[in-house]
């Protein structure tokens, strides 16, 4: 899930320090009097150091975004694993349940530990990042994407888009993953359903 930037970090600094010389090596010439940058007779000199300056910058600013969306990546993958873990006792529920040994005070507790899951899945969707804000808000920004109401239900307030940021002249990364394509995607596009509704239909299944 982490994204990796090694090569391009390692593309962006050989740039970055082979741009750095040639500027180097023509701000040391003209400070020590042996390169003259006048606009007439150096124009060429004078127009590669503004070029070199601005592709520093531009370089520079690459690579802040690329830092950016790898925090990031590393933020949400932390919180998949989570999900993940959930995902999986979850199917252990499940399984367990088609054992015709299983008492009907096991399905009570079963259905009472699933409960908690929804509240876990619950937190997990409006996890936060380092900066305070929602991971699976979208482009809205939103602290708490997902909301609850007293008949436990919960939907989804943020915004469905996606946000990415450019790290090289041709390259953007995705740097979010909105709530309702993580938290409200399952099943098939005539059939949608949440991961909220799956743990709910578990529970109502276990007070039969």
């Amino acid at each position: 899930m982490v994204i990796s930037t090694s090569n391009f970090y390692q593309r962006n600094i050989d740039n970055f320090s082979r741009q750095s010389a040639e500027i180097n090596n023509i701000q040391v010439q003209a400070s020590s009097g042996k390169k003259d940058l006048s606009l007439a007779e150096n124009l060429t000199d004078i127009d590669n150091l503004n070029a070199a300056e601005d592709h520093k910058a531009q370089t520079m600013q690459f690579n802040k975004n690329a830092t950016i969306v790898s925090s990031r990546m590393n933020e949400i993958d932390s919180v998949f694993d989570q999900l993940h873990n959930v995902a999986s006792r979850l199917l252990e529920l499940t399984a367990q349940t088609g054992s015709p040994f299983v008492s009907d005070e096991n399905r009570k507790l079963f259905a009472i530990e699933a409960a908690g899951m929804k509240e876990e899945l619950f937190q997990l969707a409006n996890q936060v990042d380092s900066k305070g804000d929602g991971m699976f808000s979208g482009l809205s920004g939103g602290r708490a994407p997902f909301s609850l109401n007293n008949h436990g239900v919960i939907t989804y307030d943020g915004s469905g888009a996606n946000k990415s940021l450019q790290v090289s002249h041709d390259t953007h990364l995705r740097q979010n993953f909105a709530g309702d394509d993580v938290f409200l995607n399952l099943g098939t596009d005539s059939n949608k359903f949440s991961v909220f509704d799956a743990v709910d239909n578990f529970v109502d299944s276990m007070n039969f």
